[in-house]
């Protein structure tokens, strides 16, 4: 039963956290996240320099049996403010509860949901401030 608790408050404290402190999940299309290009003049982007390991690349659906990626994120806002080291986070949030290094067993694509983010932001590559111009500047 302690056990139970245990598990079920980390998850919690982490499904708390993570849209507390980056409230904005994003999903490109983009092949990664550095590769997004909202266009702003001297160069700035919506997420600049968005290291490859800050994103999650997951099936979200299939088109004639082909599987359909997309790459998640999460943000504070436009401008930078990189979100944390997913492979920290898989590390502990999304292994599997049982087996030999159990972990908490959070499903990644019902956490990336409505029901811990509220919404995803989805930009448009290549449009200026990627059509998501409402969310808050942070540089």
């Amino acid at each position: 039963m302690s056990d139970s608790l245990r598990k079920g408050a980390k998850q919690w404290y982490w499904e708390a956290l993570i849209p507390t402190a980056y409230p904005y999940l994003i999903r490109s299309a983009a092949a990664d996240a550095g590769r997004i290009n909202c266009g702003f003049e001297g160069d700035k982007r919506a997420w600049p320099n968005q290291p490859f390991y800050l994103e999650s690349h997951e099936i979200v659906g299939y088109n004639d049996g082909n599987p359909i990626n997309g790459t998640y994120f999460f943000a504070r806002g436009i401008g930078g403010a990189a979100s944390p080291d997913s492979r920290k986070l898989s590390d502990e949030m999304f292994r599997p509860d049982s087996g030999p290094n159990p972990g908490l067993g959070i499903d990644k694509l019902a956490f990336f949901s409505p029901r811990v983010f509220g919404r995803t932001i989805y930009p448009l590559n290549n449009v200026r401030g990627c059509g998501v111009m409402w969310l808050p500047n942070l540089w």
